[in-house]
């Protein structure tokens, strides 16, 4: 049976990005250890794996025991995201099945958004290189949210698809 047989439009799905449409850990990585030793610090493989997926206001405070002041975490991470994007073009891959559900949820109209941790830019490039556009509805950024597992990005991606979060 075809999802197109369905109607399924008073639902929706917030994706994450990372871990869930594509597998970005390695490209994360060489983006803090290709950034940091310029402001005297390091990026550990163990480290990395503790934080992935928070945003870099959370990396940092981990990183410095402290939250970082507004110019360095604005510094560091405007260096690190150019550094990603970069890194990620042409290198980026869906996980397995993910574009093929993507397709099939659209097909059968259920709204589908982008929550992710991720700043917009990267979001925009992800979004881009794998050519999901047409899919989905929103793209969200918790950049400037606070960090997961704080539902702020989830709950925003739910208002701009006009779902209550239950739905979703």
């Amino acid at each position: 049976m075809k999802m197109a047989n369905f109607d399924l439009s008073q639902y929706g799905i917030l994706w994450d990005l990372d871990g869930v449409l594509i597998e970005s850990s390695q490209q994360h990585l060489e983006s803090w250890i290709s950034v940091l030793p310029r402001f005297g610090l390091t990026m550990s493989r163990e480290l990395h794996e503790q934080t992935f997926g928070t945003n870099n206001r959370e990396i940092l405070t981990i990183m410095l025991g402290e939250p970082p002041e507004a110019d360095l975490l604005r510094r560091i991470s405007s260096e690190k995201e150019s550094a990603f994007r970069e890194i990620i073009k042409g290198t980026v891959e869906p996980l397995a099945g993910a574009v093929e559900l993507l397709e099939q949820l659209y097909s059968a109209n259920m709204r589908q958004a982008i929550a992710s941790s991720a700043p917009e830019e990267n979001i925009h490039v992800v979004v881009e290189e794998l050519h999901i556009g047409g899919y989905l509805q929103a793209l969200v950024s918790g950049h400037d949210l606070p960090a997961k597992p704080d539902p702020a990005v989830y709950l925003e991606a739910a208002r701009q698809i006009e779902l209550d979060p239950g739905a979703c």
